[in-house]
């Protein structure tokens, strides 16, 4: 499926070494991360674009896994980095320090990045950093640690979008590889007007983007594929090839909670349920158990979720 082999070197090391990773889970990340990013654009030949979607469980390391392909990019010559993070401001914020600390990025007497939350339109100071670090990426005369790799996060909104698009615009781009990571991509992404043969503006803001990068992979990561996998294949989000990414040895998820006998799940007396039925006040003794297991840390024997017993309805 690679297209070609991203080499590894120091940032993204250094991202799975910050994530306190054992040799074993840092192998694997790192592994996954070089699949991921070989499998879109190859930054020596500098034009064409690739989609890929990638594919975790629910709090699997989705984030750490973007983290470590940007880091990735960083290592293989990408100057231009961006992460679409959610729609609600809060959920940028919190990526965009996320990321911030765990790509270090002012840590060292000279910074590898030059980082930029929802950059304005043309004329602004976003624009300066952008136009140096192509010039510097483009100047063979310097060390590769001495070119910045400008990592700009935007939210998935119209206006923002609009905006940072009215910005690449301004530039020469050709010959700039681009990865664009869009997190969370089954939410608001999509064309939700497809029946009307009509496209949302979000999904509008997203191709003018991606238009506007003449060599460019973009990345969904997502918990639900669902929508961007039965999507037309000539949809320019349809995607090229899809990553399904491995959780750790020590990730429990629906598999676990769902299987027969899961140590992980307990059933709930039908005492407990008969103290519900005539209206007791105080909490049943199994509940206030497991709101101290959720509220609390909890060891690995402790029971972590409940199900009423199937006779209970009977």
């Amino acid at each position: 499926m690679s297209k070609w082999t991203p080499k590894v070197g120091p940032h993204a090391q250094a991202v799975v070494e910050r994530g306190g990773l054992d040799t074993a889970a840092a192998r694997q990340t790192l592994s996954s991360a070089q699949q991921i990013l070989g499998a879109g654009v190859n930054p020596a030949s500098a034009k064409g674009s690739a989609t890929g979607l990638v594919v975790g469980y629910v709090q699997s390391g989705k984030t750490l896994s973007f983290t470590t392909v940007i880091g990735l990019a960083r290592d293989n010559g990408f100057p231009l980095v961006i992460v679409v993070a959610g729609n609600k401001t809060s959920l940028l914020d919190q990526s965009h320090e996320r990321l911030g600390k765990d790509l270090d990025v002012d840590g060292g007497a000279v910074s590898a990045w030059i980082m930029a939350r929802n950059p304005k339109a043309q004329h602004s100071l976003e624009e300066q950093y952008l136009r140096r670090a192509i010039d510097s990426w483009r100047d063979a005369s310097l060390e590769e640690d001495e070119k910045p790799t400008v990592l700009l996060t935007v939210l998935k909104q119209n206006q923002r979008l609009a905006s940072l698009t009215a910005l690449l615009q301004t530039l020469d781009l050709t010959g700039v590889p681009t990865l664009v990571i869009d997190d969370e991509a089954d939410q608001a992404s999509l064309n939700t007007k497809v029946n009307q043969n009509d496209e949302s503006t979000t999904y509008t803001r997203l191709c003018d983007l991606r238009d506007a990068l003449p060599c460019h992979t973009f990345l969904q990561y997502t918990a639900t594929p669902q929508a961007p996998l039965l999507i037309n294949i000539a949809d320019t989000l349809s995607p090229d090839f899809v990553h399904v990414l491995e959780p750790g040895r020590g990730y429990v998820g629906g598999d676990e909670f769902f299987k027969q006998r899961s140590r992980h799940v307990s059933t709930i007396p039908l005492t407990d349920i008969g103290m519900l039925n005539v209206g007791q006040d105080d909490p049943p003794p199994s509940l206030v158990q497991a709101m101290g297991v959720f509220f609390a840390d909890s060891d690995d024997d402790a029971h972590l979720f409940r199900t009423i017993d199937a006779h209970a309805f009977r």
